[in-house]
C-alpha cells in the first residue's frame, strides 16, 4: 500500500499551497492614447481597441439609398435609431431614450421591429413618458447590403445598455 507521509503533502495539496508568481506588465497604450489622428491620416486611419470586434469593411451597401419618406421617417427633424433586437431593450434604456427624444424637438427614434407585442408595448411605453407614440417609428429587417443603405438616413445610433450593440453599431459606424 502506497500511502503517502504526513511529511510529504501530495502534489494537489503542494500546488494549492504554492503562491502564485506575482506578474507584473507594463501597461499597453491605445493608438489613441498619443492624441487625436494626424491631419494627414486622411479618410482610411484606423483605431484599434483592445477587446473591439473585428469587422469587414467589403461587405456590400446598396447603391440605392432610400429616401427618409420611402423609410417612413420625417424629411425634416433629427432620427435617432437602434436596430438592436428587442430583448437588449431595457425598460431604464427606453426611459433614457424618451428623455433625449424630449430634449430634442421633432426628433424620432427609429427602432427595428420585433415580435407583435414589442410594438404596441414601446408605443405605450412612450405615452407613458409624455412622449406621442408615432415619434417612433419602426422597420422590418432588408437584406444587409439595403439595410447598410439605409442607415445613412440616421443623424445618430443610440446603443444600449447593458446588452450592447456589436454589429448592430459597428454597421451604423
Amino acid at each position: 500500500m502506497n500511502n503517502p507521509s504526513p511529511a510529504s503533502p501530495s502534489p494537489a495539496a503542494a500546488a494549492r499551497d504554492t503562491p502564485a508568481p506575482r506578474v507584473t506588465r507594463k501597461p499597453r497604450k491605445l493608438p489613441g492614447d498619443r492624441g487625436p489622428a494626424p491631419a494627414v491620416a486622411g479618410p482610411r486611419y484606423n483605431i484599434v481597441l483592445a477587446g473591439s470586434q473585428a469587422n469587414d469593411d467589403k461587405r456590400s451597401i446598396a447603391d440605392e439609398v432610400p429616401s427618409r419618406a420611402a423609410l417612413g421617417l420625417p424629411e425634416q427633424g433629427f432620427v435617432f435609431c437602434n436596430f438592436n433586437q428587442s430583448y437588449k431593450i431595457t425598460p431604464a434604456m427606453f426611459a433614457s431614450w424618451m428623455h433625449i427624444l424630449q430634449a430634442v424637438d421633432g426628433s424620432v427614434l427609429w427602432l427595428l421591429t420585433g415580435r407583435p407585442p414589442f410594438e404596441a408595448n414601446l408605443t405605450k411605453a412612450a405615452g407613458r413618458h409624455g412622449i406621442d407614440p408615432r415619434r417612433l417609428i419602426f422597420t422590418s429587417n432588408l437584406s444587409p447590403d439595403r439595410h447598410l443603405a439605409r442607415l445613412k438616413q440616421a443623424d445618430l445610433f443610440l446603443d444600449s445598455l447593458p446588452y450592447n450593440a456589436h454589429t448592430t453599431a459597428s454597421d451604423a459606424l
